[in-house]
C-alpha cells in the first residue's frame, strides 16, 4: 500500500469517553472490562449481559461511534442509541440518517430488530458530509444474522464518512444502531521509547488510563537531552481506522508537530505529520486512516520530547480473519470466501462449498467456486474441477490447459493431450480426441490409431492385403507381405515359384534322390519321376531284389546265373552254374 503523506482528519475530541469500569482480563491482564457491571474472568458480563455505554460486542470490546459524541439522528428521539434492545421505533420511516461532527472510517454495524421476519430488509449508504444528497454505496454489502434479533453488516468503503444512511423494509423494526469504532490494539502491548525521563514509562501511554494530567502517574515522557525522542507500540496484524493521541496538560506544546509512522513487518505503510496548528498544541489529537492500512507497529516523533498519556489505535483483525472468542486475530475458514464475519468467523460466502454460514455442503455436479454458483469449463473430464479455483483435474480428450480451453498441438491426442499420435500413421498425424490416424496406417499396422500390429495373415497398409496362399499357414510379414515360410514345393518372398527340378519340401531346401533320373523329382514331396536301373520306390531308395534288375527292376536275372542273382542295375551274373559263362552266363 502506498505511505499516506497526510492524515484524513485531526481534531481535538470534544467529548468524553464512557467511563470505563474496573478491571482487567486475559491470560495477560490486557483487555479492559467495559461491562456495566464487572466483568467475568474471560470478560464476558454476567447478569443481564450488558455492555457499558459506547461498547458492544464480542465481551464489550468494539467501539460504539454512535454515542462516542453528539450525533444526530433524524428519528429525533434516542430510540436507537438509548442502549435498550428492547425500545424500538413505532413510526414509519422511509430512511435513518446519523450524522456526525467529523469523519470516521467504516468497518461494520450492528442492528437490533423486534421483528425476525425484517431483519434481512436493510441496505447501508454513506455521505462524506452531512448532507445526503450525494451518497456513497456502501460495496459488497455482507448482511450476517447473528441471532433473530441482531443484523450485522460488513462492507467496503474506500473513503471516510460522517452520515450513515439506513433504508429498508426492516426500519419498522429497527430497535437499537451500532457503528463499530474497531478495537483498541494498542492497549497494554509492548511499548519501547528512545529515552525515558524519570518514572515516565513507554508503557504508561498503553495502560487504559487518559489521564492528562502528567503528575498522575499515566503519561509517559522522554529523556532532556535526546536528539531524536521516539515512542514506539508493537501489537498484533490489524487493520487501522482511527489513532486518538491524549496529550499532557500544561505543556501541549511538546506533542504538536508529532509525526506519526505505521510499519508492518518493518516496511513503512503509513505517514501523518501533524500541521502544528495551533503550535500550542490540541488535548486530543485524531488521526483517521480511510485506507484501513494493515500494521504492526506504530512510531511517535517529535523535535523535542515525546511526552504521551495515551495512544489509543483502533482497528479490526485484517481480511481473512476475525476475532475470536479469546479476542485474537484468528484465520478464517479456509471455507469461507474472501472475509468471514468479525465476531464468529462463520462464513459470508463459501468458496468451494455451499450452503453459508456453515459451508458444509462440497460443490458438486461441475459446480465450483463462490457457493458453488460456477460451472466447471466445458471441457473438465467428467465434468469435475477444483471446487475453489475452477481449474480442471483432467482435460477431455483432446483438449489441454488448466481450464482445458486449448486444443491439443498437432500430432498430440487424448487426455490432456498426453499421447502422441503413432508414429506409423500414414500422415503422421491424428485425430486430437481419439488418436484415429488421419489418411489411414502405414504398411503393417491396424487402424484405426495404427498401434497395433497386422494380424498374422495380413499385410500392408491398414492391413488390407492377405498373405499368399503359399505360405505355410498363411502368415507373412505384417509390412512387405513377405512369406515366413513357403508350403513344400514353393520358393521366393512370395512362395510363387516352383522348386528348381532337383529340389523340393519347404522353401525348397532339400535335394531330389540321386537315384531319381537326372535327380528330377515331384517338387512337393519328393518322389522321383523315373528312377535309375536297379532302383525302385518313390524316392528311389530301394535296390532290385537279388533275382532282378533294370528299370523298375522289371528284368528277371538269367536263370543261368548261380542262385539266379544278378546285379541290380546291369543284370550280370553275379556267376554262373557249371557249364555257363559270360556276363549273363549264357555262353
Amino acid at each position: 500500500m502506498a505511505l499516506h503523506k497526510s492524515a484524513f482528519l485531526v481534531c481535538f475530541m470534544c467529548f468524553h469517553m464512557a467511563k470505563s469500569q474496573d478491571g482487567w482480563f486475559g491470560p495477560n491482564k490486557e483487555f479492559k472490562c467495559h461491562c456495566e457491571s464487572s466483568c467475568s474472568s474471560d470478560g464476558t458480563c454476567p447478569g443481564n449481559g450488558k455492555c457499558a455505554r459506547g461498547w458492544f460486542g464480542l465481551k464489550c470490546q468494539h467501539q460504539d461511534l454512535t454515542v462516542l459524541e453528539n450525533t444526530n439522528l433524524s428519528t429525533n428521539d434516542n430510540i436507537l442509541t438509548d442502549r435498550n434492545d428492547t425500545t424500538c421505533l413505532s413510526e414509519s420511516v422511509q430512511s435513518i440518517t446519523v450524522s456526525f461532527s467529523r469523519t470516521y472510517v467504516f468497518s461494520w454495524l450492528r442492528l437490533k430488530v423486534k421483528n425476525p421476519a425484517l431483519s434481512p430488509g436493510f441496505t447501508v449508504q454513506f455521505s462524506n458530509t452531512t448532507s445526503t444528497t450525494s451518497k456513497l454505496d456502501c460495496q459488497n454489502q455482507k448482511n450476517f444474522l447473528v441471532d433473530n434479533y441482531t443484523l450485522d453488516i460488513q462492507c467496503d468503503l474506500s473513503e471516510a464518512f460522517q452520515t450513515v444512511i439506513i433504508t429498508g423494509t426492516g426500519q419498522t423494526s429497527l430497535c437499537s444502531l451500532y457503528i463499530n469504532g474497531g478495537r483498541n490494539v494498542a492497549l497494554k502491548q509492548n511499548t519501547w521509547q528512545t529515552t525515558t525521563f524519570p518514572i515516565a514509562i513507554s508503557s504508561r501511554a498503553v495502560d487504559g488510563n487518559t489521564n492528562s494530567d502528567f503528575d498522575g502517574g499515566s503519561c509517559t515522557h522522554t529523556n532532556v537531552g535526546d536528539s531524536k525522542p521516539m515512542w514506539t507500540v508493537t501489537f498484533p496484524p490489524s487493520e487501522i481506522t482511527r489513532y486518538v493521541l491524549y496529550n499532557r496538560n500544561g505543556l501541549m506544546d511538546r506533542l504538536a508537530g508529532f509525526v506519526l509512522i505505521g510499519e508492518n513487518s518493518g516496511s513503512q505503510k503509513f505517514t501523518y505529520t501533524d500541521p502544528s496548528i495551533p503550535t500550542t498544541g490540541l488535548p486530543v489529537y485524531i488521526v483517521a486512516d480511510p485506507a484501513r492500512t494493515n500494521l504492526t507497529q506504530v512510531k511517535i516523533s517529535t523535535k523535542q520530547y515525546v511526552t504521551l498519556c495515551e495512544m489509543e489505535i483502533y482497528g479490526e483483525c485484517p481480511d481473512g480473519t476475525y476475532t475470536s472468542p479469546e479476542l485474537q486475530c484468528t484465520n478464517c475458514s479456509v471455507k469461507c470466501a474472501n472475509i468471514c464475519h468479525q465476531d464468529s468467523g462463520l462464513c459470508f460466502d463459501c468458496n468451494g462449498y455451499s450452503n453459508p454460514p456453515n459451508c458444509d455442503i462440497g460443490c458438486s455436479g461441475g459446480k465450483y467456486g463462490i457457493n458453488c454458483t460456477q460451472a466447471c469449463p466445458t471441457n473438465c473430464y467428467n465434468n469435475e474441477c477444483n471446487p475453489v479455483t475452477g481449474l480442471c483435474f483432467k482435460c477431455k480428450p483432446g483438449y489441454r490447459g488448466d481450464s482445458c480451453d486449448k486444443v491439443c498441438d498437432d500430432f498430440f491426442w487424448g487426455q490432456n493431450c498426453s499421447q502422441n499420435c503413432s508414429s506409423n500413421c500414414q500422415n503422421k498425424s491424428c485425430n486430437k480426441i481419439n488418436g484415429e490416424c488421419y489418411g489411414g496406417c502405414s504398411a503393417g499396422y491396424t487402424p484405426p490409431q495404427c498401434t497395433q500390429v497386422c494380424n498374422a495373415t495380413t499385410h500392408g497398409p491398414n492391413c488390407s492385403q492377405t498373405c499368399s496362399m503359399n505360405c505355410t499357414n498363411h502368415k507373412c510379414d505384417p509390412v512387405s507381405g513377405k512369406c515366413y515360410v513357403c508350403i513344400p514345393g514353393l520358393r521366393g518372398d512370395f512362395c510363387n515359384q516352383i522348386c528348381e527340378e532337383t529340389k523340393f519340401g519347404q522353401n525348397c531346401s532339400q535335394n531330389c534322390s540321386q537315384q531319381c533320373v537326372n535327380q528330377a523329382c515331384q517338387h512337393i514331396n519328393g518322389t522321383c519321376k523315373q528312377c535309375y536301373p536297379g532302383y525302385v520306390g518313390d524316392f528311389c531308395n530301394q535296390t532290385c531284389n537279388a533275382t532282378f534288375f533294370g528299370s523298375n527292376c522289371a528284368q528277371r536275372c538269367s536263370e543261368n546265373c548261380t542262385d539266379r542273382k544278378c546285379d541290380h542295375k546291369s543284370g550280370v551274373c553275379n556267376s554262373c552254374y557249371s557249364g555257363y559263362q559270360g556276363d549273363v552266363c549264357n555262353e
